[in-house]
């Protein structure tokens, strides 16, 4: 470990390791030792978008996925009375125009379920229309840690195993870990009345309950762009 913290910082003061900065201005992090374990820290490139959690500013507000990327943020809903609960996705490129959208009802359902069911359905839907690069931002910490865990492939959940095929297939999927504020359009479409049999309705507009969320999101597009 000893020796590996010295390599770390030989690499970062020749500049090959650019460590990372939880705010703006504070002390720059490029490692953390344990007892049983580290954790590394370094800036991304945009063609390293894979699997992340973004800046602390990018959690305030939503963020595209960079250019030639684009964004699948998803959401799952369950009503706290009567366990009904609804799976919900919208992809946007990243100027933040609206590509398409769904809203599925699940029926009596867990939150977990619900969230895995939108990313599933979500993965789906964006393979379907033949996009080669996307961004996945979802909102549960719980969902993107099954996910994103080596072992996704032969998990004991078949929705993370059916997402980790998904994500295996010849395209570029990246999955990201994001606050609920910067979420909101996705929660929104969760929650719109969806149809009972169970059968996915596509939005190929913006629906208007959601518009307020898409243009709230646009100055923050520019600011970035």
């Amino acid at each position: 470990m000893e020796h590996l913290g010295h390599r770390i910082l030989h690499d970062v003061r020749n500049g090959s390791w650019r460590p990372f900065r939880l705010v703006r201005g504070d002390i720059p992090i490029s490692h953390l030792f344990f007892a049983d374990g580290l954790i590394l820290y370094a800036q991304a490139s945009p063609d390293q978008v894979p699997n992340s959690i973004p800046s602390q500013s990018s959690f305030l507000h939503w963020c595209p996925a960079p250019s030639g990327w684009l964004t699948l943020n998803t959401n799952g809903y369950v009503s706290t009375s009567s366990s009904y609960g609804s799976a919900s996705s919208l992809i946007r490129d990243n100027e933040g125009s609206w590509l398409t959208g769904f809203n599925r009802y699940l029926g009596i359902t867990t939150p977990l379920q619900a969230e895995l069911w939108a990313i599933h359905e979500g993965l789906l839907l964006a393979w379907s229309l033949v996009f080669e690069r996307l961004q996945c931002q979802m909102d549960c910490v719980e969902a993107f840690s099954l996910i994103t865990s080596s072992n996704a492939n032969s998990s004991s959940l078949s929705l993370v195993r059916a997402i980790s095929r998904l994500a295996s297939r010849a395209w570029m999927v990246g999955f990201c870990l994001i606050r609920w504020v910067a979420n909101e359009a996705a929660d929104s479409i969760s929650k719109i009345p969806s149809y009972s049999d169970g059968s996915t309705f596509i939005f190929s507009d913006a629906p208007s309950e959601i518009k307020f969320c898409l243009l709230r999101d646009a100055p923050f597009v520019a600011s970035i762009s």
